[in-house]
């Protein structure tokens, strides 16, 4: 079909692929002899023109290479690198070897550094209630104070302070939003010794912690070299402790409620009434086991502690087993060296106000720390 306007005769092809051919092939009998222009539609010069789309190439794609799958697990294998858990970290200090604190060169004592510890450790726990924070940022701002007290000493820093920057950045690493604010209102209120506590804080008061807040964030940043990863012993309990179910059956909340104050008390820096040695744990026992030892050293004793078991399956009747026999032929506590694991945290207590089914753990703890 021909459309004529002006000196220019235009061929439009109803038929695409009839058109294509003919301009292939040059028939000057379809254009009748006539020169063929490009017909632009009236439009100003400097309008833009959209080009046409890439034409896409079938090219052959190779196969995407296999996907191993894995079991999944809560914590890495033992084998695998923990970072701070790992034994070769240098977070990580002997019990066997003396250990010179800042706070013992500046002349405290091992049983007032302990309390101390033990004490802001409190505070934490309790400042993180009160922001409503999840336990996993309490076990991070604990181990970050307690990593902080073993590089500075209690007699130059405020362990307030501390501890609030603490929890401060152990709330970013976790992925918790606390706003300043809130988090100084709080720690104020929770270290004033006032009756009336909410009207003997000014703003004035807050701005100046605010601040001072700050400056330690930095500061514990910097002693921690940026090394704010902290491996969890409560969830490689959680997956210790479904291990251990798999091979008995066993009251899992009640195993596991007894394996958390263990827990706890290792975490917060619980001494037998604050009575330690120079060679001592410092009631700092999370600083010397590493998160799997933890674990493991927990769900061994509350194991100890449940001595018989009843173990409910298809057969008709339920059977007792015992739960130390279990404990010594099972093989959930062979990553870890048990028995020393256990007796450092029987080392915590005192042997006397154990239960009887832990007291022989306790004498033999209290014999070697």
């Amino acid at each position: 079909m021909e459309n004529n306007s002006g000196r220019f005769t235009f061929v439009e092809f109803t038929d695409v692929a009839g058109g294509r051919a003919a301009v292939v092939k040059k028939d000057d009998s379809i254009f009748q002899g006539r020169r063929l222009r490009v017909r632009f539609s009236n439009k100003k010069s400097n309008t833009p023109q959209s080009s046409p789309p890439p034409i896409a190439l079938s090219m052959p794609l190779s196969p995407p290479p296999p996907v191993e799958s894995h079991r999944p697990r809560k914590t890495p294998n033992a084998i695998e690198s923990l970072g701070p858990s790992d034994p070769r970290s240098h977070w990580l200090f002997s019990s066997t070897t003396p250990l010179v604190t800042p706070s013992y060169l500046a002349g405290i004592p091992i049983d007032v550094e302990t309390q101390l510890r033990r004490t802001t450790s409190w505070y934490i726990v309790d400042l993180t209630r009160k922001l409503d924070l999840p336990h996993v940022a309490t076990v991070t701002a604990m181990t970050y104070m307690n990593r902080f007290f073993m590089l500075h000493s209690f007699s130059s820093h405020d362990r307030y302070l501390v501890g609030s920057a603490a929890v401060f950045l152990s709330a970013k690493v976790n992925e918790r939003t606390v706003k300043l604010t809130q988090l100084t209102e709080a720690s104020l209120m929770l270290a004033s010794d006032a009756p009336d506590k909410s009207s003997s804080v000014t703003p004035a008061d807050i701005d100046h912690v605010k601040q001072r807040i700050r400056q330690y964030e930095v500061v514990l940043l910097n002693t921690l070299s940026y090394d704010v990863v902290v491996p969890q012993p409560h969830l490689a309990l959680a997956a210790l402790a479904d291990e251990a179910i798999a091979q008995v059956d066993m009251a899992r909340e009640n195993v596991l409620n007894v394996a958390d104050v263990f827990l706890n008390d290792a975490m917060s820096g619980r001494s037998r009434h604050g009575v330690c040695q120079l060679n001592s744990p410092l009631g700092t026992v999370a600083l010397q086991l590493t998160a799997d030892e933890l674990a493991a050293g927990a769900l061994y004793l509350s194991c100890l502690f449940h001595r018989y078991v009843i173990v409910r399956s298809w057969q008709p009747h339920a059977w007792s087993r015992r739960m130390d026999d279990f404990v010594r032929s099972t093989d959930v506590f062979a990553h870890v060296h048990i028995k020393s694991v256990a007796c450092q945290f029987l080392a915590m207590y005192d042997s006397h106000r154990l239960p009887e089914s832990l007291q022989a753990f306790a004498n033999a703890a209290n014999s070697i720390y």
